[in-house]
């Protein structure tokens, strides 16, 4: 059986915003704008687009994502110096994942995001593809689209939001909340306390 595992990135592998902040304000302070690492964490998981909406409503559509583009360029000279947060037994539990479940990231963040996070933390040998907001195709979409690619018999999508869960639900995949992160969902097909927790939840959740 082809059984694969996909992630979101932020709020669910990683916290990279304390890292990110600083490139953010770089770029915003042209604009007459500050953000905090508290309000940026907030917004994780949404689209460039969106971000441009919330912390640029002054300004035209296209300016404002001018701007998000710049910040999410700047961002990645940091994140590929310095990296992120990862959440603890990140690498032991991926590693004890990897004999019987391929793994994989689906996050809406630009290209370059997640080639990042591989880079910085020495990943690219534990994930065997992953897909971002430059298909052009929603979440939901992608998620959809990597099972259809990968032929994948048995999938679950594991993300720290709302959104996700209705990304998963929108792709037809199970979800199981990472609630250890950043945000909160509704009826998850299972809920883990810490990332450590996916071994036992897959296990249990699959026991047929």
């Amino acid at each position: 059986m082809n059984c694969g595992v996909m992630f979101d990135l932020d709020g669910t592998l990683w916290d990279s915003v304390d890292r990110l902040t600083p490139a953010w304000n770089r770029v915003l302070g042209e604009y007459g704008v500050k953000v905090t690492a508290p309000q940026l964490r907030s917004h994780m998981g949404k689209t460039a687009e969106e971000f441009a909406a919330i912390l640029l409503p002054e300004e035209t559509p296209e300016r404002g994502l001018e701007a998000i583009d710049a910040c999410c360029r700047e961002e990645l000279k940091d994140l590929a110096a310095y990296g992120g947060i990862l959440y603890p037994g990140l690498r032991e539990t991926l590693e004890a994942l990897k004999p019987a479940w391929k793994l994989y990231i689906i996050s809406n963040c630009q290209e370059g995001y997640i080639d990042t996070f591989l880079d910085a933390h020495g990943f690219r040998d534990l994930f065997d593809g992953f897909l971002d907001h430059s298909t052009g195709m929603s979440k939901g979409g992608n998620i959809r689209l990597l099972c259809e690619r990968e032929g994948l018999d048995r999938a679950v999508y594991v993300g720290d939001t709302r959104g996700d869960e209705v990304s998963a639900r929108e792709a037809g995949v199970p979800f199981f909340h990472a609630a250890y992160g950043f945000g909160k969902a509704e009826a998850p097909d299972r809920a883990l306390r810490t990332f450590s927790d996916l071994p036992a939840a897959l296990a249990d959740f699959f026991k047929d």
